[in-house]
């Protein structure tokens, strides 16, 4: 079991020489997330409203998600049962009309109270509620263990009994969604930052339980309760030819950072081609700026912007699982200014925000909480014009979107 632990000492094959200093790197503070809303749903690729606001909840449960981690990676029991509340309250107030927008709601609300109650109990120093199944019965019961109940035997039954979830064969992306969503949100680890850099599987699951079993069998940290966020096995950091010329899905936060969504459609770029072994050998600044720039030369040729984004995804996908923060931070920056390219996409404020916060809070940044808090606001904008949106008549004439909003450099995130 120890090769969890070791998986994570050997992840980086480039470690920098310091601290990466994720404050260095320079972002927009302030971008309205609401600029450039399209007036129909379909130009978001989605049938109704209420579907794009089914994508919309999923961002706003992952920002509020991290800002709650935040707090209990600092042990500050209390703050992440309160954030989590607070994260509740919201998404169980946000209007959900059809079946899967309700499906994917109503996981994201339950996932978020269970974990409140589980922050709850820690704060108190009591055992947490017991969770009916799944991934999630697993977790609570090794957190009963290290609060001192004895269900060691019932926890190991559990683990030997688990298998992992298969999705449903369907063309319905809705339906696809809705059903990843329920599958991660039983899954996720509610105080470990341990989200996958890349699309979301069910493999996740066999993940977290791995981790869980080996924090049962090694318990050797001054909080236990964190422990199984230190053992999660680390995906291969490398970069492929497979992954720089993928199709990207529009969300970045299911394509990078692992919310549960279907994939890209389409085929991906060819403009790629050699390009993983020249940045096979680099360092990871070296890798940052080649990325960068291969993102810009195939953005300017015949496939655009969508293979542009697929590099920077990549980039920051693999810089990310070596914890190369800054760098997959610098990577990410890049994607600013928006282009119109970016309009197709629903909340994209939101969620390059949500991914700026995730990486400057692994990286130490203590402003990072404001970023991630800046997503959540993003979202709950966003949310609101949805449901503008949704209750004005459509439109009898053709629909242009508005230019994408301004992105001018500001100063860096202050220390």
């Amino acid at each position: 079991m120890l090769l969890h632990g070791l998986l994570l000492l050997f992840a980086c094959s480039d470690p920098p020489a310091a601290p990466p200093d994720v404050r260095a790197v320079v972002t927009p503070s302030s971008v309205d997330p609401v600029a450039g809303f399209l007036a129909s749903s379909q130009l978001y690729h989605e049938q109704s409203w209420d579907a794009v606001r089914g994508r919309v909840v999923t961002h706003l449960h992952a920002a509020g998600r991290d800002l709650a981690r935040a707090a209990a990676l600092r042990k500050d029991w209390a703050g992440c049962a309160e954030r989590y509340s607070r994260l509740a309250e919201t998404l169980g107030r946000t209007a959900a009309l059809s079946t899967y927008t309700l499906r994917i709601r109503d996981a994201l609300h339950a996932a978020a109270a269970r974990d409140a109650s589980l922050c709850l109990a820690l704060s108190r120093g009591e055992p947490p509620p017991l969770a009916s199944a799944g991934v999630a019965r697993i977790r609570s019961r090794y957190h009963r263990i290290v609060a001192g109940l004895p269900e060691e035997a019932e926890l190991r039954t559990e683990i030997a009994a688990f298998s992992e979830p298969v999705l449903p064969q369907t063309a319905d992306r809705s339906a696809l969604r809705a059903a990843m969503v329920e599958l991660g949100a039983d899954s996720v680890d509610p105080l470990g930052v341990t989200d996958p850099w890349g699309p979301w599987t069910p493999l996740e699951a066999r993940r977290q339980v791995e981790a869980i079993t080996a924090a049962l069998d090694l318990r050797t940290e001054p909080d236990p309760h964190l422990l199984p966020g230190k053992l999660v096995a680390i995906v291969e950091a490398q970069f492929s030819e497979a992954e720089l010329g993928g199709s990207p899905n529009g969300d970045s936060y299911v394509d990078t950072g692992g919310v549960p969504g279907p994939a890209g459609m389409g085929r991906g770029g060819s403009a790629v081609t050699g390009e993983a072994g020249r940045l096979i050998p680099l360092s990871n600044s070296e890798a940052a700026n080649a990325v960068i720039a291969l993102a810009v030369r195939v953005g300017s040729g015949p496939e655009g912007d969508r293979a542009a984004r697929q590099v920077r995804n990549t980039g920051v996908r693999v810089l990310a699982r070596r914890g190369a923060w800054a760098e997959a931070l610098t990577v990410l920056a890049s994607s600013w200014p928006l282009v119109t390219f970016d309009l197709a996409c629903p909340n994209r404020v939101a969620t390059l925000h949500g991914l700026e916060g995730r990486l400057r809070m692994l990286g130490g940044d203590p402003d990072a909480e404001a970023v991630l808090q800046r997503s959540v606001a993003d979202s709950e904008a966003f949310l609101a014009a949805v449901d503008a949106a949704e209750s004005r008549p459509p439109s009898a004439g053709g629909l242009r979107p508005t230019p994408p909003p301004a992105a001018p450099p500001t100063p860096p995130i202050r220390r």
